[in-house]
């Protein structure tokens, strides 16, 4: 085995090598497998680091399914206080695999981030995966978070969406909440990521 051979093995064994993987640093994880309203990643609770030490986050989701036919979203805490005021903005797209296409956007104001187009996971045989990317808490900026997600989704189809929900407010944030916009969620696996540059 050569020089360099031998170098990436060490990495991808040891976790040394330089890259994306290893400016990832897992900081909790939460494993749902009965029903619950919600799931909660607050600073100094169970571990979690919501600070200036990260200057974004990484969520990553599967096994996701809800209770019932519904969305789900993001709400983003101050002070350990959840925000469920009608300062979230959001827009979307997703193409399912009969090609149907499907948005959603309020300007307005909603009262928690929507971050899926259409009705998620919702049977035992259906599941979704997601990706989550979350803005820099510490910010004295509008909160954002950016969500792609698919999979076998609720109207029992593969799909796959991209979405954008922003918080307009400044104070900052030491915390956040993965919620269905009504019910339950079933089953999930949740686990938020610092990037450490």
């Amino acid at each position: 085995m050569g020089t360099i051979t031998r170098t990436l093995a060490n990495n991808l064994t040891t976790g040394l090598g330089a890259g994306e993987a290893n400016d990832f640093k897992l900081i909790k994880t939460v494993t749902i497998s009965s029903a619950t309203a919600y799931a909660d990643f607050i600073h100094g609770s169970s571990d979690v680091v919501f600070d200036s030490t990260y200057k974004r986050y990484k969520v990553i989701i599967s096994n996701f399914n809800l209770s019932a036919v519904n969305v789900w979203g993001i709400r983003w805490m101050e002070s350990g206080s959840i925000v469920s005021s009608s300062d979230y903005i959001v827009a979307g797209h997703g193409i399912e695999d009969s090609n149907s296409q499907f948005t959603t956007s309020n300007s307005s104001g909603m009262d928690y981030g929507r971050l899926g187009t259409r009705n998620t996971a919702n049977n035992s045989v259906q599941n979704e995966v997601i990706e989550i990317l979350l803005d820099d808490p510490t910010l004295s900026r509008y909160k954002t978070a950016i969500c792609s997600n698919g999979g076998m989704t609720g109207n029992g189809v593969a799909g796959v969406y991209q979405c954008v929900a922003v918080l307009k407010r400044t104070q900052t944030a030491n915390g956040f909440r993965i919620m269905p916009s009504a019910g339950n969620i079933d089953t999930a696996i949740i686990s938020l990521y610092g990037l450490k540059s």
